[in-house]
C-alpha cells in the first residue's frame, strides 16, 4: 500500500535523509547536509512516500503561493521503474490543489526531462536565480 506522508518522526527523517543521499548525493554526506535551514523553513514541507510503511522516494515541496517549488525527488534505486516516480507527483499534484497552488515549479536534471513533460510540465524559466538551479539542470512548470 503506497501512503505519502510529510515527514515527521525520526525513522521518517531516517529513510528520508538516506534516500536523498543515495539517489542525489551519490552516497556522499559531505555533500548534504541534513540540518540545511530550507528543511525546516515555514512553508516548506518534506514527503516520504512510503510503500508498506517503508520509505521509498523523498521529494519537498516548498509552496510560495500561489504557486509552489517541487525539490529534491529521489526514488530508491531498488524501486525504480515501478510507477512509483509518477505515483508521487500525483499525490504532490493532489497535496498542491489543496492548498490552492495554481503552478508547480521544479528544476529537472536533463537526464529526466522526458519524464516531467509525460507528467504535463513545459519549459518555463520561472527564476533564474533559483537556489536548485544548476548545470545539467532546466527549469519546468506544470499548471494545475
Amino acid at each position: 500500500m503506497l501512503k505519502l506522508v510529510q515527514v515527521s518522526t525520526s525513522d521518517e527523517w531516517s529513510a528520508y535523509h538516506r534516500i536523498r543521499k543515495a539517489e542525489l548525493f551519490d552516497g556522499t554526506t559531505d555533500a548534504y547536509d541534513e540540518h540545511h535551514p530550507a528543511e525546516f523553513h515555514e512553508g516548506n514541507v518534506p514527503l516520504l512516500l512510503l510503500l508498506d510503511g517503508h520509505g521509498i522516494a523523498t521529494m519537498r515541496l516548498d509552496f510560495r503561493l500561489p504557486h509552489a517549488i517541487v525539490r529534491l525527488v529521489a526514488v530508491a534505486s531498488s524501486h525504480k521503474g515501478r510507477g512509483y516516480g509518477r505515483a508521487l507527483a500525483e499525490y504532490v499534484e493532489m497535496r498542491a490543489r489543496m492548498k490552492h497552488v495554481k503552478r508547480l515549479d521544479l528544476n529537472a536534471k536533463c537526464s529526466v526531462l522526458g519524464f516531467y513533460q509525460r507528467l504535463g510540465y513545459f519549459f518555463n524559466d520561472w527564476d533564474p536565480n533559483d537556489e536548485g538551479l544548476s548545470e545539467g539542470y532546466v527549469q519546468m512548470s506544470k499548471l494545475l
